[in-house]
């Protein structure tokens, strides 16, 4: 029961904050106490933050979206291994490079867990090499052969 209702969850969140911009929402689907874990801001804490924080990712890729390319619900997690697109529009401070103009795509997992209807706690990886490669901040190398 609460497997669909979680996927459901992340879901929608997902259309309505990341995808249609919709940060009033943000409160519908996360606890006022909710925490982040991520390598880009290491800790997000409250609503208050991860409005800036969506903000200021949707201000450097305003077409941001993900797909699900898996999902896996057990009890009050749910695990869900994702792939972002965007087009980089705007300057992006931690960086430290003005908008590129340069569409991305890279991938990582998030763990949600959720209680009471609301998502908590979330920990992410994700592949920042290879966003950092595609805007050119890191410059691509060759691996020598082993």
């Amino acid at each position: 029961m609460y497997s669909a209702i979680n996927k459901t969850i992340i879901e929608s969140y997902t259309e309505q904050i990341w995808h249609q911009g919709n940060l009033d929402a943000i409160g519908d689907y996360f606890s006022s106490d909710f925490v982040s874990y991520n390598p880009i801001k290491p800790k997000i804490n409250g609503l208050a933050e991860l409005k800036q924080f969506v903000s200021a990712t949707r201000a450097q890729f305003p077409d941001i979206e993900f797909t699900w390319d898996d999902m896996v619900v057990e009890d009050d997690k749910v695990v869900a291994r994702w792939t972002c697109r965007g087009t980089h529009l705007g300057p992006s401070p931690e960086f430290g490079i003005g908008p590129t103009g340069q569409k991305v795509m890279f991938a990582g997992i998030t763990i949600y867990q959720i209680r009471n209807g609301k998502i908590m706690a979330q920990w992410e990886i994700w592949d920042r090499l290879r966003l950092l490669h595609q805007l050119g901040v890191v410059p691509v190398t060759q691996v020598p052969a082993v």
